[in-house]
């Protein structure tokens, strides 16, 4: 099973809390420990946490178990938006998948895990990736 391997070490940026930099680099291996297949973020990406509206956040604030899932999403997203996507999430759609998993793996329950996962599809679609 996928999993994150080290420490989650962050620093906020903000008064707000809206905005994370990673100390350490985010791993993410694929598949089996030792496989060989990961996604690496970079210690000092800067990122939002969970870009969830500010109307939900009671129910799904930017910051939670998925932290680190949050930060893998966005790094990839950022990763197609600049025409160099990582080779394990090639595709908005697969970068999405990847960002269910790696909730799962974070511990978050299934009913936040998917909502969270239709929301970041629903919004794909909406933009038309």
């Amino acid at each position: 099973m996928s999993k994150f391997t080290g420490p989650l070490r962050l620093e906020h940026l903000d008064a707000d809390w809206k905005r994370w930099k990673l100390l350490e680099p985010l791993v993410w291996e694929i598949d089996t420990l030792g496989s060989g297949k990961e996604i690496v973020v970079e210690a000092g990406f800067i990122f939002d946490g969970a870009t969830t509206p500010r109307l939900i956040w009671a129910v799904l604030p930017p910051t939670g178990a998925y932290m680190r899932a949050a930060g893998l999403h966005d790094r990839c997203l950022e990763w197609l938006k600049a025409g160099t996507p990582n080779p394990y999430a090639p595709t908005r759609r697969k970068a999405d998948r990847q960002f269910l998993l790696a909730m799962k793996a974070c511990g978050v329950s299934f009913l936040v895990r998917w909502a969270m996962y239709l929301g970041v599809r629903a919004y794909a679609i909406w933009r038309g990736r």
